[in-house]
C-alpha cells in the first residue's frame, strides 16, 4: 500500500513506486503473473493473465534485503531521507490516471524494478519528457511488459494476445513498437539474469562521483546488502545495463562492470 496527499505537494523530487510489479508477483490466493501453485512456488507456462490489487501482498514485504520489491525500494528512501531531500511517492496507478502528476515535480525516479507499464503510464512519462522534465532510471527491467490496469486488476498477455481489457494487443513494449531504450536508454536482455560482477569506475571525474574520493578501476558493490549474488555478499543491483546504441539525450553513470542478477542493455547517442 502507498499512502500520498492529495493532490500531491510540489515538491522536487517525485519517487514511482512499482506497484504494478509487486502486484504481478503476487502469489495470494494461488495465482500470479508468474505462478500458479503458491504452495510449490513452481514457474509455469501459463500464468495469470488478470489479476486482483483486492488482495494481500506477501511478496511486497518491507523486511530485509533479499529481494527486488518493496525492501529494495526502501534503499532509496531511506538515502533520501538520511540526506534530507524533499521527495513524494506516487503509486504507478497514479501516474496511470494523472496526466498532469509529473508536472509538478523537476526530477522523477523511476525505483529498482518498474517492469509492467500501462499505455497511460507510458504517454504522461513521455509528455512530461518531452517538457524538459528529468528522470533517473536507478533499476532494471523497467517499462518492459504492456499492462491493462481496470477494475482494480491488472492484465497482461505475454503470449501478445489481445487484452480482455480495452481489446489491445498485448506483449512487451518492444515488440510493440515502443521500446525501453526510446525513453531510458536501456534494453532488458535475458542473457544478464543469474549475471554477478561489481561495478567498477571508469570515469572519476565525472560530477557523479565528487567528493567521493574514488579513482579509476575502483570496484563498487564487492560486498553489499543483497546476498543474491553467488561469489560474495555482493550485489549492488538486481538489473545491469549493456551499453547498445540508438538513444538520444541519456547520461550515463559510467560504470564498467556490474554485479547484478538481471541485465539490461545501455542505449548511447549516436
Amino acid at each position: 500500500m502507498t499512502i500520498s496527499s492529495t493532490p500531491f505537494a510540489s515538491k522536487q523530487i517525485l519517487v514511482l513506486a512499482s506497484t504494478n510489479t509487486w502486484q504481478a508477483y503476487n502469489s495470494w490466493g494461488g495465482a500470479s503473473q508468474y505462478i500458479y501453485d503458491e504452495s510449490t512456488n513452481e514457474y509455469v507456462t501459463q500464468p495469470a493473465q488478470i489479476v486482483s490489487f483486492h488482495r494481500p501482498n506477501r511478496m511486497a514485504h518491507p523486511i530485509g534485503n533479499d529481494g527486488h520489491l518493496v525492501n529494495a525500494e526502501l534503499h532509496l528512501i531511506g538515502w533520501l531521507e538520511r540526506n534530507g531531500y524533499s521527495y513524494d511517492i506516487a503509486a504507478d496507478i497514479d501516474l496511470h490516471e494523472d496526466d498532469r502528476l509529473l508536472n509538478r515535480y523537476h526530477l522523477v525516479i523511476i525505483n529498482v524494478h518498474s517492469e509492467y507499464w500501462s499505455s497511460d503510464m507510458l504517454v504522461n512519462l513521455k509528455a512530461y519528457l518531452n517538457q524538459g522534465g528529468s528522470l533517473a532510471y536507478l533499476g532494471g527491467n523497467g517499462i518492459y511488459w504492456r499492462v491493462t490496469l481496470q477494475d482494480n486488476q491488472i492484465e497482461v498477455q505475454k503470449d501478445e494476445h489481445r487484452h480482455h481489457h480495452a481489446g489491445r494487443k498485448g506483449g512487451n513494449w518492444r515488440e510493440l513498437g515502443q521500446p525501453e531504450s526510446s525513453i531510458l536508454g536501456v534494453e532488458f536482455s535475458r542473457e544478464g539474469y543469474n549475471t554477478f560482477y561489481p561495478y567498477r569506475v571508469l570515469l572519476p571525474e565525472h560530477w557523479a562521483f565528487a567528493g567521493t574520493n574514488l579513482k579509476k578501476g575502483d570496484m563498487i558493490g564487492e560486498e553489499g546488502l543483497n546476498p543474491t549474488c553467488p561469489f560474495s555478499r555482493s550485489n549492488p543491483g538486481q538489473l545491469w545495463d549493456w551499453i547498445f546504441s540508438g538513444t538520444l539525450h541519456i547520461f550515463l553513470l559510467p560504470f564498467g562492470f556490474g554485479c547484478s542478477q538481471w541485465l539490461d542493455r545501455f542505449v548511447v547517442p549516436r
